[in-house]
């Protein structure tokens, strides 16, 4: 990966991490899942696609929950759906801070932790329907972590406790339906 320059370092001097670098097919073939438990995998790729969620389902259930960071430059919005339903899952876009990174990894050892996820700024339109009234509201997605994100819109007040509906992803004609997540939520502040 290319962090490895300065990951070894910081885990050596946060003490108790041993680093080794392992491709796909070797780490199923070696099963060492089945035989080691492990304080947490990291796990580094180009895009997070379908076949890279396939392969980190495979961990989820092998590897018994262990906590895995996922370390990507590209994360799909279709994957962030995917990533919801791993539960010990937190998934990182390069470029990231070595704070950020240093942070995330030492809560996700942590059981107790987990679910502090760090946020990530982004720029995105979606759209936004309240559930109640049927409203429709350009929005923007200002930040986001797998828990949550942050809508900036225009239109009427909004209260805690109000569902609305989210599209995110690509809306161009011409973009795949696959590349398009609805989600409900709920507006908690």
């Amino acid at each position: 990966m290319e962090t490895e320059s300065w990951v070894k370092p910081e885990l050596a001097r946060m003490g108790g991490f041993t680093l080794s670098r392992v491709s796909q097919s070797h780490l199923l073939r070696l099963r060492l899942l089945d035989e080691k438990n492990f304080s947490c995998i990291l796990y580094s790729c180009e895009a997070l696609e379908r076949a890279e969620l396939q392969f980190l389902k495979a961990i989820e259930v092998a590897s018994r929950g262990t906590p895995v960071m996922i370390l990507a430059h590209q994360v799909p919005v279709a994957a962030f759906a995917k990533l919801r339903e791993m539960k010990a899952v937190v998934a990182l876009q390069r470029p990231y801070e070595k704070t950020v990174f240093m942070s995330t990894l030492e809560k996700m050892c942590r059981p107790n932790k987990r679910g502090a996820c760090p946020r990530f700024m982004t720029n995105v339109s979606v759209g936004m329907v309240v559930i109640q009234s049927g409203l429709s509201m350009p929005t923007t997605m200002r930040n986001y972590s797998t828990h949550g994100a942050y809508l900036e819109y225009h239109g009427p007040s909004l209260m805690a406790g109000d569902r609305i509906q989210l599209k995110l992803g690509s809306s161009h004609s011409g973009a795949a339906k696959a590349d398009q997540v609805l989600l409900e939520a709920k507006v908690v502040w």
